[in-house]
């Protein structure tokens, strides 16, 4: 039985490994970089049509602290779309507000939760490509998260980040009295992490980065000085998303 449970770790540790990014170096990092922005750019590329972004801001300063979390849950295919938004200052005080869209009967519904004021609006779409176009109309003129454009800064971030190491040509560099940490990692075509770590003068930056399936899953960075600290953390899941719609009942219609 022992050597069965032996022969069992090594596989599951050998499973493990085979699946962990390693190390690779700047030049590969670019690589993998530029693949990931012409395969999301080309015209036979599609974003998922579900998804869900997490984000989370902090501003840190001497008398003050705000903390501000969104949740957008996304699904193109099935017109549906919740935003909730909760903002909350150093004494704790909570604001919290929601929204939400989608199709229901042949009727849009477009419903807020805004400073303890509910109310919705309904319309009718005559055909699937009215519907379409005023879904997309809705979450524009809302100033919802663009995939598409998130991803597109990124990437132009991460390329920043790439290039400068390949100027200083090494993971760890000091600068006076300052030091630059950055590391890159893989283990297929469509993935790369990035790590930063940036401690100049007075001023220090940590930056995270994930892409996996050629898609942005997580963008962290921290930027702390003398005057407070800024904070920004967000996390993308790509998949079926639950339909969370409110009681209309507790809103009022307006015309």
């Amino acid at each position: 039985m022992k050597f069965f449970k032996t022969i069992i770790l090594g596989f599951i540790c050998a499973l493990l490994c085979s699946c962990s990014p390693k190390n690779i170096d700047a030049t590969k990092a670019k690589q993998l970089l530029n693949d990931i922005d012409e395969t999301t750019n080309s015209e036979t590329f599609e974003l998922p049509s579900a998804y869900t972004i997490n984000s989370e801001i902090e501003i840190i300063q001497s008398t003050s602290t705000l903390h501000f979390d969104v949740l957008e849950q996304f699904d193109y295919e099935n017109y549906y779309y919740h935003q909730k938004q909760i903002l909350k200052n150093n004494n704790d005080d909570e604001i919290t507000n929601s929204m939400w869209l989608y199709v229901e009967n042949g009727k849009m519904y477009c419903v807020f939760d805004v400073n303890q004021n509910k109310f919705y609006t309904v319309s009718d779409a005559v055909s699937e490509d009215e519907l379409k176009k005023e879904f997309e109309s809705i979450l524009t003129a809302e100033d919802v998260t663009n995939l598409k454009e998130t991803l597109s800064s990124v990437i132009d971030s991460s390329r920043q980040i790439i290039d400068l190491q390949l100027n200083f040509n090494s993971h760890s560099t000091s600068i006076g009295d300052g030091k630059i940490d950055l590391s890159f990692k893989s283990n297929k075509d469509g993935q790369l992490y990035i790590d930063a770590e940036i401690n100049i003068d007075d001023v220090s930056t940590d930056g995270e980065i994930r892409f996996d399936n050629y898609l942005l899953t997580k963008s962290y960075s921290m930027l702390a000085t003398n005057e407070g600290t800024i904070m920004s953390d967000v996390n993308i899941s790509y998949g079926s998303v639950k339909q969370d719609k409110p009681n209309l009942n507790d809103f009022v219609l307006q015309n």
